[in-house]
């Protein structure tokens, strides 16, 4: 018997009213995962690509990506792809950032689920002093 297991890759877009409530909830994740995972902040002055997989071995991403209407963020989902891989369904998808933040949560899900590691992404030069609790 062949089993089809398939787990959804996860972009979370949080759009918020100002740079400042963005600093607040961002921290405030921060304030929960870093005793439990690596924290890294990367900046990046142009737009990006984040990508959120999950794959056969174990290694599940999700994204919650953060834009302040009043600053004129803006991020873009792109549809996901799919890859049948020895009975498993890979899926990747992407945020394409143009301004704001991104909170990436990698997580390992064979065996004993944990998770592994959390990046900050800060794009763009109004987030360039962006200011993390780390």
């Amino acid at each position: 018997m062949s089993y089809v297991i398939a787990a959804p890759p996860a972009i979370i877009l949080v759009p918020l009213a100002s740079k400042e409530q963005i600093q607040q909830t961002v921290n405030y994740v921060l304030s929960r995962v870093k005793q439990i995972a690596k924290v890294r902040h990367i900046h990046a002055e142009g737009p990006v690509y984040i990508e959120s997989r999950s794959t056969r071995d174990g290694l599940m991403e999700r994204v919650d990506v953060y834009v302040a209407s009043s600053s004129g963020d803006f991020a873009n989902m792109l549809p996901v792809r799919e890859e049948i891989r020895e009975g498993f369904i890979e899926r990747v998808g992407y945020v394409h950032l143009i301004q704001g933040v991104a909170v990436v949560f990698r997580y390992r899900v064979a065996g004993e689920p944990r998770l592994e590691e959390v990046v900050v992404y800060t794009v763009g030069a109004l987030y360039k002093e962006f200011k993390l609790n780390l």
